[in-house]
């Protein structure tokens, strides 16, 4: 993304270029005013990924944003406390609700992966943590 992409949204944005360690620094240690993320959470359960990035207990090991909502943190800590599939997902939707509300990100998603590859080449299967396994492939 360039500054200019987001001047038209009035927002005017200032590139500091940080050596890896003071980047590193600033960003684990969530004193960055804002920043890109790539990041995904592999396996697909609301309380799981939704704490991941939004709870500030503990357990929120990339709450990047410092979000911090009580209520979201409850609803958060009864899915993961339970084994039932429909009070999982209705917390994490209620969780996720409240989350989307307040925008703490400013989201852009990227279905999919694309893999360059000759037409006799087969066997080529998209996994969720996006890893290229090599043990499907084949050559027809």
């Amino acid at each position: 993304m360039e500054k200019s992409a987001l001047a038209p949204l009035g927002i005017d944005v200032v590139i500091n270029v940080l050596p890896p360690a003071v980047y590193q620094t600033e960003f684990f240690g969530r004193k960055a005013q804002a920043e890109i993320v790539e990041d995904q959470a592999n396996i697909p359960d609301g309380p799981y990924a939704l704490t991941l990035y939004f709870s500030s207990t503990p357990a929120g090991v990339a709450d990047w944003s410092n979000y911090s909502n009580p209520k979201v943190n409850a609803l958060l800590a009864d899915g993961m406390a339970t084994t039932s599939a429909s009070v999982r997902e209705q917390d994490a939707l209620d969780a996720h609700k409240i989350i989307v509300s307040q925008a703490p990100w400013a989201y852009a998603l990227y279905e999919g992966f694309d893999l360059a590859r000759r037409t006799d080449v087969k066997g080529f299967v998209w996994t969720i943590d996006s890893l290229l396994w090599l043990y499907p492939f084949y050559k027809s």
